[in-house]
């Protein structure tokens, strides 16, 4: 039986992963702080529990109010909930640090560190301090260009708006060398919270965005794609009233001609992002993702839309699923940690798409579907 994939935050970027891994029958032992029915976070912890049974395993962390939490989780049906302090590290074989902002700088003081042995990859928001590089795993970006290095050390995943720009932005340099490209400028466009966690209660930005610049995405990008080193202009992020999505427009501009055409077939044919071919409206895609059995439009791979401002500008415009955009990336790296330690990049890119299976769909019929179901009505 291969090792076990520690992951620690079994929330919303948690689950997700865990889902992936367990679809490839990679063992999970997933932590959780507390259990309760009202909170999604727990119903969808009970979902995958539900479909992957003896593959995942459920511990809870120490700390504070242990014995009343444990009852928590009795409650809902897991009577052999354990603490984390009785996990036997000998059965872990790889770490994945899902945790609320500003609990990863507290575990590593208290579990990574005393098992130096281990692995980790930190999520997001996560402290670099305690990490070699940034990871992302898409064309171009260090997670396919240093796969090898990367996987012998700590590493932090980039968050979901980066993935969604750093992606597509690799994506172009599948046929447009770095030199061509001048400047590029992002505008995030944020949605205010996860579906379904409050339902019924006001959005807080209904009188107006939330208006943040010189974000934090910008240089992201740069870590995982240093071929664009201090073309990416400082970005701005607007937090809206909605729920399911982020939009994002990026404005990448040339210092000569680019070839649009090659660009736009390099999105076309990429096996984990899907284009939109015309004008959208986002509570359609919503609707029409929803009649695919994914829960809450949670399509897994970026909504790209491409347009050919001029012969020395491309507008990419597109949608990211937030919650679940950055599991593919996990994923194949927790391959390459657990089930094939000599795989190259391509190696696990093409195993997690083939293998992996998303609310019942592999890589290849998820994008046909998503391609369809999103295809410009006649």
């Amino acid at each position: 039986m291969p090792d076990k994939v520690l992951v620690n935050g079994f929330g919303t970027v948690g689950s997700r992963i865990s889902h992936l891994l367990l679809s490839l029958d990679i063992p999970v032992v997933a932590v959780k702080r507390t259990a309760n029915l009202n909170d999604i976070k727990t119903r969808e912890m009970l979902d995958i529990y539900r479909e992957f049974g003896e593959k995942i395993e459920i511990y809870m962390s120490d700390g504070d109010d242990y014995k009343e939490r444990v009852e928590g989780f009795k409650e809902i049906g897991f009577d052999d909930v354990r603490p984390l302090s009785e996990l036997d590290f000998d059965e872990i074989g790889y770490i994945i640090d899902a945790s609320p902002k500003y609990m990863d700088e507290k575990n590593y003081e208290k579990i990574y560190k005393h098992h130096p042995d281990k692995n980790f990859m930190l999520q997001g928001g996560g402290d670099e301090r305690n990490v070699y590089s940034c990871y992302l795993s898409a064309p171009n970006a260090k997670g396919a260009t240093e796969f090898e290095e990367l996987s012998k050390h700590n590493i932090k995943q980039v968050s979901c708006n980066t993935t969604f720009g750093a992606t597509a932005i690799g994506l172009v340099l599948e046929t447009e060398n770095p030199e061509k490209v001048s400047s590029i400028i992002g505008y995030f466009i944020r949605r205010e919270r996860d579906s379904n966690t409050k339902p019924g209660k006001p959005f807080k930005q209904a009188k107006g965005p939330e208006t943040k610049f010189n974000t934090h995405h910008g240089e992201d990008i740069e870590k995982v794609l240093p071929q664009l080193s201090h073309k990416i202009k400082p970005t701005v992020a607007l937090k809206c009233p909605w729920e399911h999505f982020h939009e994002t427009v990026l404005n990448i501009q040339f210092n000569e001609e680019y070839d649009y055409e090659n660009v736009e077939n390099t999105f076309k044919n990429y096996s984990r992002s899907v284009t939109l071919e015309s004008n959208f409206d986002m509570g359609d895609v919503i609707n029409k993702i929803n009649e695919m059995n994914i829960p809450d439009a949670d399509c897994l791979f970026p909504l790209y839309h491409l347009r050919k401002v001029n012969s020395n500008t491309l507008e990419i415009i597109g949608l990211t699923p937030q919650r679940s955009i950055v599991a593919p990336s996990a994923t194949d790296m927790a391959v390459k940690k657990i089930l094939k330690p000599d795989a190259t990049w391509e190696e696990a890119f093409d195993y997690v798409n083939k293998k992996a299976r998303w609310h019942g769909y592999r890589f290849d019929t998820l994008k046909d579907k998503l391609k369809y179901k999103l295809s410009p009505e006649i």
